[in-house]
């Protein structure tokens, strides 16, 4: 004997049957206390790795229940008693289990900004699902844009996601059951990975950018000895909506109000700043 493992916590009452599924992660015991009681393990028929999902009350059919058994996909259980010397039968929800394995996404859930280069905690919840779950994050609703964020990740409720280099406003994210992909939950609307441009704080004392905020025109002095060789405007995605065709105006006016950004090359430098359109 290597182990023993006490339920008394939880099955209140003399083993009368005990049942796995095939691979050992579900165990189903049924006892005294005329209940039928699930049990989830991490580990294949390893107790120790054994934790309580949830128990169904058998008491209206059967006060003395002997025995426990499946058919061969563990979508119907039989109990047998002595009550009313019969058998019982009952359909399951879901194979080997008493309750409906569900997962549900509760961070990133929906209309969050998450800029690339930084972290953010992926955050679920769980029930009577296996060990591990799989990540990933789509652009299209996983129509035909899938992107695995990490698997096998432990089925511990969280973990921290390395925002990558994608920018895009409509990203979902998705968490599945790793050993059955039926079982998942995606958020519930849209998320926003922006750009990782970072403003440069630093100040290029022979360039002026004016005037900002602005209603149409951006201008860009500098002293001769510092050359523009490039002007390109970005949305806060990352994405570059224009390349001016001179070095020391920008027009904005065809675009609409907010944010963007403005990345300026010189031959020595180059500077990014934050442009506000009125």
């Amino acid at each position: 004997m290597t182990s023993t493992e006490d339920f008394s916590a939880y099955v209140n009452g003399r083993f009368r049957g005990l049942v796995f599924n095939p691979d050992g992660t579900k165990m189903l015991v049924i006892s005294t206390n005329k209940k039928v009681n699930e049990f989830r393990l991490s580990t294949g028929f390893d107790l120790t790795t054994a934790s309580y999902v949830a128990n169904y009350d058998i008491a209206p059919y059967e006060t003395n229940p002997q025995g426990v058994a499946f058919n061969n996909d563990g979508s119907t259980m039989y109990i047998l008693g002595t009550t009313g010397d019969d058998v019982n039968e009952f359909t399951l929800p879901y194979a080997y289990s008493l309750v409906l394995p569900t997962i549900t996404v509760t961070a990133p859930n929906g209309g969050e900004s998450l800029t690339e280069g930084t972290t953010s905690t992926i955050t679920w919840t769980s029930v009577n699902i296996s060990a591990n779950v799989k990540i990933e994050y789509s652009k299209d609703g996983f129509v035909s844009d899938t992107n695995t964020i990490e698997t096998p990740v432990t089925d511990n409720g969280s973990y921290t996601w390395n925002i990558p280099n994608d920018p895009s406003s409509t990203v979902t994210v998705r968490i599945s059951d790793a050993s059955d992909a039926s079982i998942n939950d995606v958020s519930d609307a849209d998320i926003t990975i922006l750009s990782g441009l970072s403003i440069d704080e630093n100040t290029i004392e022979s360039m002026r950018i004016y005037p900002n905020p602005t209603k149409g025109m951006i201008y860009i002095e500098t002293v001769d000895t510092e050359e523009i060789i490039s002007v390109k405007l970005y949305d806060l995605l990352g994405k570059v909506i224009m390349v001016s065709e001179t070095n020391n105006t920008v027009d904005l006016k065809y675009l609409p109000s907010g944010i963007y950004f403005i990345k300026i090359k010189t031959q020595n430098n180059h500077i990014v700043r934050r442009i506000i359109k009125d």
